[in-house]
């Protein structure tokens, strides 16, 4: 519940010291392991209050059924753009985790006719050259100093070609919700 409350402050802060923004659309974009399912809470508080919003899953992952092993970074910034050039008028691009780096390279694509603004929600950014594995490398590495701590690499579960991967069910919750309690 406090991420949730956190989204909707942070959307009213940015709204209230950049401008009115229920011209534009807000485009929301997932992290790994998750889908347009995520905004579920966050979509109608935002229609709600007279904006204009659009949660979209990224290829193979929530109901969109493309074969996960063959999907890059290109793919999902595809979808985004895409989507982007489909909306009429400017976008704010709002990307969670992962989604950082995805609305980076679709907000390069859109330019910044199309662009308004970029959120990112405990988002990766990588400099050039780095990658969210790498970044994600980082954390997990400093994470796990603290033996009592659960870290991603607890719950994850490659597939046999590691091209990709899910989670434990039973740690998911403790992993990424941990503070939604």
């Amino acid at each position: 519940m406090k991420k949730l409350a956190l989204i909707i402050v942070l959307i009213g802060l940015q709204t209230s010291l950049f401008g009115q923004n229920k011209e534009k659309t807000y485009l929301l974009v997932h992290g790994a392991w998750h889908g347009a399912w995520c905004w579920n809470k966050v979509v109608p508080l935002m229609t709600n209050k007279g904006y204009k919003v659009k949660a979209i899953d990224l290829p193979s992952h929530g109901s969109d059924t493309t074969n996960a092993s063959s999907i890059s970074l290109d793919d999902y910034v595809k979808k985004v753009t895409d989507t982007g050039k489909s909306i009429e008028g400017q976008i704010i691009l709002v990307g969670h985790s992962m989604g950082g780096i995805v609305i980076s390279q679709a907000a390069e694509h859109l330019g910044k006719h199309k662009v308004s603004k970029l959120i990112y929600l405990d988002a990766f950014l990588p400099k050039n050259g780095e990658s969210v594995s790498s970044l994600a490398g980082l954390i997990e590495s400093n994470l796990s100093k603290d033996t009592s701590r659960l870290t991603i690499g607890d719950g994850l579960i490659l597939s046999e070609d590691k091209k990709t991967s899910t989670f434990k069910p039973e740690v998911a919750d403790l992993l990424f919700y941990h503070d939604w309690y």
